[in-house]
């Protein structure tokens, strides 16, 4: 269901067909990372890509030794994944998953596709991984590519005074930018909506994506929210708050006033009608 749903927006941001490609077989992802690393540091390690052909589409995990580092945060910030299908996560066993597309479609080299925070929990030797890397080429047709995978080996030493630095201390004071938020009908399903964002981080990256919804008056609870989302028809309101790895926070809202009219808007000045009118009778019984 998920390569499905990968591949439908994958035909959904492609705007143009070319009448020739490159072999996308000679498409490469590797690791930028260090060759050591000290216990109690900090290691950032960005997955990168190689493709001769314009690529939109993107589906890959990546492996780690989940007893000996552990994953601190991600960076999207320069990423060339415009919409993420799911926010990149990971499980306790070790396994980064992610998946997405790029709106201007990627060909060239060193083309970053995320970067993984890690603190360096025991000694050993590891080795960081590609798990089933799946490419889409631009040609309209979402056409599949598996491309070639160079994993990196990383020596885990002791911990000294002269482990490498942490990241952690690179300064953000910037929110995330919350762009193109937008609450409208869908066109294949008179049933729902569809709430539809693009969010950018260009200092630490973005960390987490929350929305919360209106039906009537009150706002549901805040939920971890993708680009695009289904909601229901009935939904006038939006909210979508946006945090970084440095804690900033940004909130946008979207409306759909005709959906407010026709359902809590109705239900208000029927409401104010009555509370009228027995105000108005009450005053005029009053008076006799």
């Amino acid at each position: 269901m998920k390569k499905t749903n990968l591949i439908i927006l994958i035909s959904a941001l492609t705007f143009f067909v070319s009448s020739h490609f490159a072999d996308a077989s000679s498409t490469k992802v590797y690791f930028s990372a260090p060759e050591s690393a000290a216990v109690g540091s900090e290691i950032s390690v960005k997955a990168l890509i190689d493709s001769d052909s314009p690529l939109n589409g993107y589906s890959l995990g990546i492996s780690f030794p989940a007893d000996k580092i552990k994953i601190v945060s991600f960076d999207d910030s320069r990423s060339i994944i415009s919409v993420w299908q799911t926010r990149p996560a990971f499980s306790e066993s070790g396994a980064i998953a992610l998946a997405g597309v790029s709106i201007t479609p990627f060909s060239g080299g060193g083309g970053e596709i995320i970067i993984a925070r890690f603190q360096v929990l025991k000694e050993g030797k590891i080795e960081l991984s590609f798990i089933n890397p799946l490419v889409y080429v631009n040609d309209g047709k979402g056409t599949e590519y598996t491309p070639i995978v160079e994993p990196a080996p990383i020596v885990l030493t002791k911990s000294t005074s002269e482990y490498l630095a942490s990241e952690s201390g690179v300064t953000d004071k910037t929110p995330p930018e919350i762009k193109e938020l937008s609450l409208s009908a869908d066109p294949l399903n008179p049933e729902q909506k569809l709430v539809g964002f693009l969010v950018k981080d260009a200092g630490s990256g973005v960390k987490e994506i929350r929305g919360r919804l209106k039906n009537w008056f009150l706002w549901t609870d805040w939920q971890e929210i993708t680009n695009p989302a289904a909601v229901g028809k009935n939904v006038w309101a939006v909210e979508i708050s946006a945090s970084d790895n440095k804690g900033n926070v940004a909130l946008v809202a979207a409306y759909d006033w005709k959906a407010f009219i026709r359902g809590p808007g109705i239900t208000l000045l029927v409401v104010l009608i009555v509370f009228s009118f027995i105000f108005f009778f009450g005053r005029f019984y009053k008076t006799k």
